[in-house]
């Protein structure tokens, strides 16, 4: 007959210490299971120091807004990451457009701003997503089609299809700064900081202009030898990175670090890439940190201390990688030139943790665009844009 074991050696009479660092080697659906069993370890598996652990170990997504901060309980955050990891999500198309569109969109923790022809329209956000049917703000560019919008420190500034560049204080929307000759061609590269503007364009050319001087069209001006497909302002404010396309035989290293104020060659990232390995997003996790992806399929960590590659992710479909974005903890969102596929991937793992089909199964169209906090992934189609919504219980 087996012994009874005495009260005092069953787990639930062990101290909190001891229990909580069992628990800490637990995975979310056991945690869920202890604390049903009694009230003492639903208390214990309450406490935010438990899933703080959790949270730590598994793939949870922050928000793409580098200066907010979560207002979700780690608990929260590990429930909505399970969904991010186990592909459970609603898909809901919130903007439509009828003749095909190249979208972009920027977000702040209230607001979508997606572009569309030659207007940026801002949208309130709810709470579960969804768009409000009413525009906050409207901002017509007079000039062309818009290529890419950047909104950063209050201001929204613009890049065009006939090579304008425009500027607006986003509280009034008025216009700071507006030049119609700025480049020859597509401005598909744009930034912001203090004063500052650089854009790049199809025609070769980066310009660095300052909204304090206005009536210059440009103060300097860099030809590149091929087109700039990217660009991205360091946090630091004293150098930019651009992307071009990588098929010049005079320029062929297609990623290349700049001084802001005087706009001179600083250095190279990288070489042996394959001709016509075009750099189609650029973005700064720090001052010494550098995401890029582009024609070649790749996803790339650059660390700018060493100047050397720190890591590198390949696209699984052997697809272009148009856009991404990094949540500057562990997860990065990609988006690909096929069917509105969404990869989800862990820095601290080699593969992608999850994959998503933003629209619908029959649609080729490339992801132009991709914005997302905890709970809520906004997906840029050729047809309208797409909220996947993780926060679903």
């Amino acid at each position: 007959m087996r012994k009874q074991e005495s009260p005092s050696s069953s787990f639930v009479n062990l101290n909190d210490d001891s229990i909580l660092t069992i628990l800490s080697f637990c995975d979310p659906i056991s945690i869920g299971r202890l604390a049903r069993s009694c009230r003492r370890l639903r208390d214990l598996c309450g406490r935010e120091c438990v899933w703080k652990v959790l949270a730590n170990r598994m793939t949870t997504v922050h928000s793409c807004i580098e200066e907010t901060s979560s207002s979700y309980s780690k608990r929260e955050v590990c429930r909505v990451g399970k969904n991010w990891e186990e592909s459970n999500y609603t898909n809901k198309c919130v903007i439509r457009h009828k003749p095909r569109q190249m979208p972009c969109l920027q977000i702040d923790e209230r607001h979508l701003w997606a572009s569309q022809n030659n207007i940026i329209k801002c949208f309130k956000r709810l709470k579960d997503g969804s768009l409000h049917r009413s525009t906050d703000v409207t901002l017509y560019n007079q000039m062309g089609d818009i290529c890419k919008f950047v909104y950063k420190d209050n201001r929204i500034v613009s890049g065009a299809r006939d090579g304008s560049v425009a500027c607006w204080d986003r509280s009034t929307g008025s216009s700071l700064f507006s030049n119609r000759e700025q480049h020859q061609s597509d401005v598909n590269g744009i930034d912001i900081v203090d004063n500052v503007i650089v854009s790049g364009s199809r025609d070769s050319t980066v310009k660095i202009s300052r909204l304090d001087n206005a009536g210059d069209n440009w103060q300097t001006s860099i030809n590149l030898g091929e087109r700039v497909w990217s660009l991205a302002i360091s946090p630091d404010k004293q150098s930019f990175a651009s992307g071009t396309s990588g098929v010049s035989d005079q320029s062929p290293q297609p990623l290349k670090i700049w001084d802001l104020n005087s706009g001179t060659f600083l250095h190279n990232l990288g070489s042996n890439f394959r001709r016509g390995a075009g750099v189609l997003d650029i973005q700064y996790e720090t001052p010494h940190i550098l995401l890029t992806c582009g024609y070649d399929t790749n996803i790339r960590l650059w660390d700018l201390r060493t100047r050397g590659l720190a890591m590198t992710w390949e696209e699984s479909y052997d697809a272009a990688v148009y856009c991404i974005k990094s949540d500057h903890h562990n997860s990065i969102v990609s988006g690909t030139a096929l069917y509105g596929v969404v990869r989800l991937w862990d820095k601290r793992a080699t593969k992608p943790v999850q994959l998503y089909y933003s629209g619908q199964r029959s649609s080729s169209s490339p992801v132009y665009s991709l914005v997302f906090d905890t709970k809520h992934l906004y997906v840029a189609l050729d047809r309208g844009v797409h909220l996947l919504n993780f926060g679903i219980e």
